[in-house]
């Protein structure tokens, strides 16, 4: 399954040694893409371009959203991945503003992070973490502990 990370805006603030750290892991565990879009108007054309968007899940990350635990993060790549309907799962971090109404309307899921509010580069970093804490999980892994 083609796995996207994406981020509006390039981050401000000095997370990009981790990020990259994250991504590198990620690479070694499923071919995990980052993608850096200028605005929430190319996001919208990506989708509006995205041929096969009726198979591409797209999680949005809001603080109005369903919080995920790890583990439930896992379950949830797991049901995408064994899903034959679901070809890619695209993950979106907004700019400072968030994110439109019509876009969260768009998404198959809205995810927090938590009940706070991080700045995007902070999420961006958090994402970047969390999903390859659940891939981790998944394989079974020392990284995650319970």
């Amino acid at each position: 399954m083609k796995v996207k990370l994406v981020k509006i805006g390039k981050p401000v603030l000095p997370v990009g040694p981790l990020v990259d750290l994250y991504a590198k892991r990620l690479q070694a565990q499923n071919k995990v893409e980052l993608q850096y879009l200028k605005g929430p108007e190319q996001l919208a054309k990506l989708l509006a371009e995205d041929k096969q968007r009726k198979q591409t899940c797209l999680v949005l990350l809001d603080e109005r959203g369903q919080a995920l635990s790890s583990p439930d993060l896992a379950k949830f790549l797991r049901s995408k991945t064994d899903d034959p309907l679901v070809k890619a799962l695209t993950f979106v971090v907004g700019g400072p503003y968030g994110l439109s109404p019509e876009l969260r309307a768009a998404a198959d899921l809205l995810w927090s992070l938590s009940a706070g509010v991080f700045p995007s580069d902070l999420a961006w970093l958090l994402l970047c973490e969390q999903v390859y804490r659940a891939y981790s999980i998944l394989q079974g892994t020392s990284y995650h502990h319970e």
